[in-house]
């Protein structure tokens, strides 16, 4: 099985790419995207492929927006970084706006965990 996952310089540079200020962009905890990266290849391994993408997506989509490891765009970059991805292993999450955002706000509120997340992506999967 051969899963392809972003580095830490992609997801600096994703993040840059989404602040309206370049002086948005900073870590409160880089630790945590540390440890999120290399935790990600570990979590759902023991699965079939697809459902192991969904699953480590699900998981990148949760901790980001979670954790809060950035100064500001956290959901945005849980979103985001969960969709590329997916997009990276031939996976495409189709889902409107909305739906995106509602389950961003759900994870930061703290009533959908990861496997709600997981879920919710594979109910819009192409």
């Amino acid at each position: 099985m051969v899963i392809y996952y972003l580095a830490k310089e992609q997801i600096e540079e994703i993040h840059k790419s989404l602040q309206p200020k370049p002086k948005a962009f900073g870590y409160l905890y880089e630790g945590g995207v540390d440890f999120m990266l290399y935790q990600v290849e570990e979590v759902y391994e023991n699965e079939p492929e697809r459902d192991a993408i969904i699953g480590k997506a699900a998981y990148l989509w949760h901790t980001l927006s979670f954790n809060q490891y950035f100064a500001d765009g956290n959901k945005r970059m849980g979103f985001v970084i969960a969709d590329t991805f997916l997009r990276i292993n031939g996976i495409i999450f189709n889902a409107d706006i909305n739906y995106k955002h509602q389950i961003s706000t759900g994870i930061a509120l703290k009533t959908h965990n990861v496997e709600d997340v997981r879920r919710l992506v594979t109910q819009s999967l192409k």
